[in-house]
């Protein structure tokens, strides 16, 4: 699908400057990353698509419900239309996920690792450049295959690294960042309350931006009466918070709070409490 953009962070639009780099020079790119952080992934992808807006080239992402015959028919398809440059954006391992459970297994036929070499008869196509992003694991798994690693041979790589605290402090608190967490969230907040939400995160699961968006989104909820947020409200709904029970580590890496009656505020509330809601059943206990 032709991805409208989300708002860009500056810490992936240093990867889309590398990136832009090597498709200046012809070189197609495979881009690895954290199993765990998709999320890391889609950001690359949304600084992608801002760095090339109201330009003469077009950036086509495939979703993950796209397979390698997909892939195939899409790159051929575009590869006549000389009219205008395309990267075009695809995630090999969703696509080998997608071709097996089609297919039985995962089954490249010829025209399919010709589209993925990007060539016809061994020269390159000047007006496309393929990005292929995949896990790590993903990556060294299908270097195994004689097939694959001569396709992935054609490629650049780049390994894309999650944030760590300093990095998630100097490009969350930006005006880039900012806007992308106003985004988020559906409020302004200041620097120091973003900040303060990295430091209370710090030794979490999870990886940045998602762990300060979910624990901002619940400060914004438990605040709704407030008309600025600051450090220290945020302090304040951590304590209370987890004053009210002991935290548990859940599949969703959420903030789940058990009673002392053995109910979760999950299950009593059905959804994220307000201030007044949570000391309401404080008061029951």
């Amino acid at each position: 699908s032709n991805e409208k953009a989300k708002k860009p962070i500056g810490f992936y639009n240093n990867y889309a400057d590398t990136l832009e780099k090597n498709f200046n020079i012809g070189n197609d790119v495979i881009v690895t990353y954290n199993k765990d952080d998709v999320n890391g992934r889609d950001n690359l992808i949304n600084s992608i698509i801002a760095k090339y807006k109201n330009t003469d080239t077009e950036v086509i992402t495939l979703n993950d419900y796209a397979d390698y015959e997909f892939f195939n028919y899409f790159a051929r398809k575009n590869t006549k239309d000389k009219a205008k440059k395309k990267v075009i954006i695809a995630d090999f391992a969703s696509m080998g996920v997608r071709t097996s459970a089609s297919k039985g297994g995962i089954i490249l036929t010829q025209n399919e690792l010709e589209s993925m070499r990007n060539s016809t008869k061994d020269k390159k196509n000047p007006n496309i450049r393929i990005v292929l992003t995949m896990p790590l694991e993903a990556y060294i798994a299908n270097n195994a295959n004689p097939l694959i690693k001569e396709v992935f041979k054609t490629y650049n790589n780049l390994s894309l690294p999650t944030m760590n605290v300093d990095e998630a402090k100097k490009y969350l608190t930006d005006k880039d960042g900012l806007e992308y967490l106003k985004e988020a969230v559906g409020v302004d907040l200041s620097g120091q309350v973003v900040e303060k939400a990295i430091e209370l995160t710090a030794q979490d699961k999870g990886f940045y931006p998602v762990k300060i968006v979910d624990l901002l989104s619940g400060l914004v909820r438990y605040n709704i009466d407030k008309k600025e947020l600051t450090p220290e409200l945020l302090e304040q709904y951590v304590k209370e918070n987890t004053a009210l029970g002991k935290t548990k580590d859940t599949d969703e890496q959420s903030l789940q709070i058990e009673l002392n009656t053995k109910n979760r505020l999950n299950d009593i509330m059905g959804t994220p409490m307000t201030k007044a809601e949570a000391l309401n059943i404080v008061n029951q206990i």
